[in-house]
């Protein structure tokens, strides 16, 4: 599983790579900047429908988690919704929104027709986990040295806590 954490990390940070290369290069007039819209909006469909399809197999681990993991991930892709508006702006808004929610119905059919075995399924959700952590702090977390420590750590602390909370009872 941390190797899968460690794969869905390094895949996220290639296409932001991509990404901020093709920024750093000035406005482009054509296939490249297609290429990089395509290959970013496309990474990003493959990571909606794995958490889609982790969705949809996890319900049976109880309502509570499930729930949980909806809003989190909800507002998780709230933020990358913004953040990819902010890179592809047009092109976006014109596919890639649309692309983006395909995804969420590719990943629930997958769901609905395929069962993943169990060390599959923890692969994909260190791929998750992975794609979450470096999402999150390439379009979550403020620029260096305009954050603020404390505040962050007592978030951290509280959605800790609300870990541990919602897990079922007798679960170490």
């Amino acid at each position: 599983m941390y190797l899968a954490a460690l794969a869905g990390f390094t895949v996220f940070y290639g296409l932001e790579h991509l990404a901020a290369s093709d920024r750093a290069g000035g406005e482009g007039s054509g296939q490249h900047d297609r290429t990089v819209f395509l290959l970013h909006t496309g990474g990003f469909a493959v990571y909606v429908a794995m958490v889609s399809y982790a969705m949809v197999r996890g319900a049976g681990a109880g309502d509570i988690l499930v729930a949980w993991y909806a809003l989190a991930m909800g507002l998780h892709f709230l933020s990358l919704d913004h953040s990819l508006l902010l890179e592809h702006q047009q092109p976006y808004l014109k596919f890639g929104r649309h692309i983006l929610a395909a995804a969420v119905l590719v990943g629930w059919l997958l769901a609905a027709f395929f069962l993943a075995s169990g060390p599959i399924l923890h692969v994909l959700l260190g791929v998750i986990a992975g794609g979450v952590i470096i999402n999150s702090m390439i379009s979550e977390l403020p620029p260096e040295k305009q954050g603020r420590f404390w505040p962050f750590v007592l978030g951290a602390g509280l959605y800790a806590l609300l870990l541990l909370a919602s897990r079922p009872p007798g679960e170490s």
